[in-house]
């Protein structure tokens, strides 16, 4: 029998279930310790990829560090290494909140550097939008004038920068409900004609839709097939084009899109030779007139004059029925 304090110094044997709690708690301390130490590993070469793209930026555009106002690094088409835009210039002033650089973007991958754009207004968003259409990825910086802007649109192909076909035509923005969609809003100055100075005059904003097409995987615009006042009349059910269009005006065409707008452009011309441009929106999906902005509106005389397409190598024209089996079809 044991007694007094030498019996406090005796242990039980541990029970096979308490060896195997300790066994897995050393591998899960393993396991864990060879996350971490894989965390750590890919942090260091993203450290030193970051290093190179960086030292390769600086090193070929000659700039200093302070004069890198926007620095952007990913894998942008996920062929496993990092590549950079950046925006080398200074800052204008503040305005709508938006910081404003007035200088060059580069691009730059392990293979080098290249400048790809300028800021020609009041400098480029130090902030790319992205925008996925497929399985690319687009990056969007925006240089900002007065009253307009123009988006530049580029992806990244096997470690190259492209640019996209749609680039620098207005200001894109990629639908907020659906991802497949986007506009691209176009400056023009075609509110009317001034027949004094022979030039036209008048700020227009308009926009245009374009969609990603699932099946044939590419990107395409919401053409306007032209079609005739009666055709329009028979897709807008109680809308005459006739009794629309202001007495002396005269309509200069008519297109319906993919997307269920028709466009119906006419103009005026006053006494002294000045002509006015101007346009009606109708949506059958909302039956109802729009704005420029697509929503619904009382006020449905527009200025300006919209194309039948903006970019016409993306142009997907619908074949558009019409009363007593008559079919129209785009360019």
């Amino acid at each position: 029998m044991l007694c007094g304090c030498g019996a406090s110094n005796v242990s039980p044997e541990p029970t096979d279930e308490e060896v195997i709690e300790e066994e897995e708690d050393e591998e899960e301390l393993s396991d864990s310790d060879e996350d971490e130490q894989d965390e750590d590993n890919e942090q260091n070469e993203l450290a030193e990829e970051a290093d190179i793209l960086w030292d390769i930026l600086i090193d070929e555009t000659g700039a200093s560090e302070d004069e890198v106002a926007a620095y952007i690094r990913d894998d942008f088409d996920e062929d496993g290494m990092d590549e950079a835009f950046a925006l080398i210039g200074t800052l204008s002033e503040d305005y709508d909140d938006i910081n404003r650089i007035c200088g060059d973007l580069w691009y730059v991958s392990p293979a080098g550097c290249i400048a790809i754009g300028h800021s020609f207004g009041m400098g480029i968003s130090d902030e790319a939008r992205y925008m996925t259409l497929g399985d690319t990825e687009y990056i969007l910086f925006t240089d900002y004038f007065v009253s307009e802007s123009y988006t530049y649109v580029y992806y990244v192909k096997d470690s190259k920068v492209e640019e996209a076909s749609f680039s620098g035509l207005g200001y894109v923005a990629p639908d907020e409900k659906d991802s497949d969609k986007f506009t691209i809003t176009d400056s023009c100055y075609d509110m009317m004609w001034d027949a004094e100075l022979n030039f036209p005059m008048g700020h227009t904003w308009k926009k245009y839709y374009f969609f990603y097409d699932n099946e044939s995987g590419n990107i395409c615009e919401y053409a306007g097939t032209t079609i005739d006042a009666a055709t329009a009349n028979f897709w807008s059910e109680d809308v005459v084009v006739n009794d629309l269009v202001p007495s002396g005006s005269t309509v200069d065409n008519i297109f319906m899109r993919g997307n269920g707008l028709i466009v119906i452009n006419f103009e005026t011309t006053d006494d002294i030779g000045n002509i006015n441009y101007y346009h009606y929106i109708y949506s059958t999906e909302k039956e109802s007139f729009v704005d420029d902005n697509g929503m619904v509106t009382e006020d449905i005389t527009l200025a300006g004059t919209y194309l039948n397409c903006l970019c016409p190598q993306l142009a997907s024209y619908p074949e558009v029925p019409g009363p007593n089996g008559a079919v129209w079809y785009g360019e």
